[in-house]
């Protein structure tokens, strides 16, 4: 159960750099709804430092963010 959590993670940090603006704005909403929260909380993630990650990453344009989002999605995989 847990991988499925992490595949989920993972995937919606890849989908915060993705070219169309309708998959970007499904993972912002991942990332800020209450599941995001429970699911880190339940499976002992750490959910704030993850979060102000991800903030720093949806402020963020170009070569930037594709930095930022290649070094949160090895830092979720290194946590497992």
């Amino acid at each position: 159960m847990i991988e499925m959590y992490f595949a989920m993670i993972k995937r919606s940090i890849k989908d915060l750099g993705h070219s169309k603006y309708v998959i970007r704005f499904g993972a912002e909403e991942f990332f800020a709804s209450e599941t995001f929260e429970c699911v880190c909380k339940k499976n002992a993630f750490p959910y704030e430092h993850w979060l102000e990650k991800i903030k720093q990453i949806i402020k963020e344009r170009g070569i930037r963010k594709k930095k930022l989002i290649i070094e949160l999605s090895k830092e979720v995989k290194d946590y497992l």
